[in-house]
């Protein structure tokens, strides 16, 4: 199922908004207050799915994600403390590179002339509350931060399928292949991308998957992809 929402600049955190509070419910079992941007969802929201008996590649995905030395973190817990869009940008500023924005000048992706750079502090402002679109940095630092890979299915450039995964701050552990550690993400959240326009896809009762149990339609449609986060 297809999940608009609002064309203002928010897309991209009003999707991980929305995925968040799907995994806050499915477990806690709690309902988290819609705010006024929220999509009414009532529409589009799937019947709740049963766990899903997983085969081929996914039973792979599975076994290999389930062999950890380290538990599961916190992550749901920390998705708690931000259950609203400005709270996702607030982080989002907060961790943002100065060194990456200064690439991002002399590569010319940030908009100015040659006497109207922003400041570091001005562009983090603009990130926190005039809805800067969301760049591949800001898509990380959700990443890592939540251990979320994205599965991007870009219509700029004839539908490519694109995994987007940020190990960074993660500490969900890991697969260790030739005597390396390598991070993996815990959850898997879909979109789709149309002139600088996200769209959230949703699986059964979920836009955020869990790794351990993912929709078969995700594990073979993204399974090239997958594959390259697990090796």
């Amino acid at each position: 199922v297809v999940v608009s929402v609002p064309a203002n600049g928010d897309c991209f955190f009003h999707i991980v908004l929305t995925g968040i509070k799907d995994i806050i419910q499915q477990t806690t079992g709690d309902s988290q207050p819609e705010s006024n941007t929220d999509t009414d969802r009532r529409s589009l929201k799937a019947p709740p799915m049963k766990k899903r008996k997983q085969d081929g590649f996914a039973n792979e995905v599975s076994k290999e994600l389930n062999d950890r030395e380290n538990p599961k973190n916190n992550s749901t817990k920390k998705f708690s403390n931000y259950i609203s869009i400005p709270s996702l940008r607030n982080l989002v500023a907060d961790k943002y590179s100065e060194e990456v924005f200064n690439l991002m000048v002399a590569a010319g992706q940030v908009p100015c002339t040659a006497r109207t750079i922003p400041s570091f502090d001005s562009f983090k402002t603009k990130l926190k509350f005039e809805k800067a679109f969301a760049d591949e940095h800001c898509i990380g630092i959700i990443s890592s931060t939540f251990s979320i890979a994205f599965l991007i299915l870009d219509d700029n450039i004839g539908g490519k399928p694109t995994a987007y995964w940020n190990s960074g701050e993660s500490h969900d552990l890991l697969n260790k292949q030739d005597g390396k550690v390598k991070r993996l993400p815990q959850y898997y959240l879909t979109l789709r991308l149309g002139r600088q326009h996200y769209s959230g896809i949703r699986f059964g009762d979920s836009l955020i998957q869990d790794s351990n149990n993912l929709h078969p339609q995700i594990s073979t449609f993204w399974k090239k992809e997958i594959e390259k986060i697990l090796t």
